[in-house]
């Protein structure tokens, strides 16, 4: 609230700038969600730190924090924009599921549970849902698993994950093209799944929680295995 001449202003929210790094991370990000860089290219600091105009820690910094999110591999010392292969995908979700099931499971037999960020992830969700716009949706999805993760407030099973599960929302974005929109009803059909997970945990219904978790993947993986089959029929998978 804004008050008058010598009183405090105690309720505006500091703006933030956000620093070299993080813009350098969102220029990479945004190039590869254009299909600029392709799933599988190598990324080479120097020539990244020339092109962008900024320092090579910098551009170092910004691909440690890329990795983190899901858009960088690191294989033999060397940096590539994310891709999965077919087995990687079934190899993660063999993972995925039994591991997010046990998270659903603690948080619906947990006490204090906050389920507010979780809501306010599936009303995201929502909003986007009808506008067909893939890497929001994306975003604001594996937000709801974030929020799901730390929820159980074990911080081994969140780690677990956190290595894990971005990777695969990271390709799903980068592997579409552009122009490439999912039909809405799919992803109405996952936001509802999710807000099913959501309900079920508050009502400690813990077989309804691992259910809705299970179909809500089944879309997902599917989704996923037709966005790995359309990126290498495409060429826009590099694996050099």
């Amino acid at each position: 609230m804004i008050v008058d001449n010598n009183q405090t202003i105690a309720d505006l929210a500091t703006i933030v700038q956000p620093s070299l790094k993080d813009r350098v991370v969102d220029s990479i990000k945004l190039a590869a969600m254009r299909g600029e860089l392709r799933p599988g290219q190598r990324l080479k600091e120097v020539g990244l730190a020339k092109e962008l105009g900024v320092g090579q820690a910098t551009v170092r910094e910004a691909l440690i924090e890329l990795e983190a999110r899901g858009f960088v591999q690191k294989r033999n010392r060397k940096t590539f924009i994310t891709t999965l292969s077919r087995s990687d995908i079934d190899a993660i979700y063999a993972l995925r599921l039994p591991l997010e099931a046990l998270a659903v499971e603690w948080l619906a037999l947990k006490e204090d549970r906050d389920l507010k960020g979780l809501e306010n992830a599936c009303m995201r969700m929502a909003e986007i849902a009808p506008t067909g716009k893939l890497s929001e949706f994306k975003e604001a999805d594996l937000a709801f698993h974030h929020d799901l993760w730390a929820a159980t407030g074990n911080p081994y099973l969140e780690d677990a994950l956190e290595r894990l599960v971005p990777q695969l929302f990271a390709y799903a974005i980068v592997a579409a093209s552009r122009d490439y929109q999912p039909p809405h009803s799919k992803l109405e059909e996952l936001t509802e799944l999710h807000r099913k997970i959501v309900q079920s945990i508050r009502d400690q219904d813990v077989p309804a929680a691992k259910q809705a978790l299970a179909a809500s993947m089944d879309v997902s993986w599917v989704e996923g295995l037709n966005l790995q089959g359309r990126a290498t029929m495409d060429g826009t998978v590099n694996n050099s």
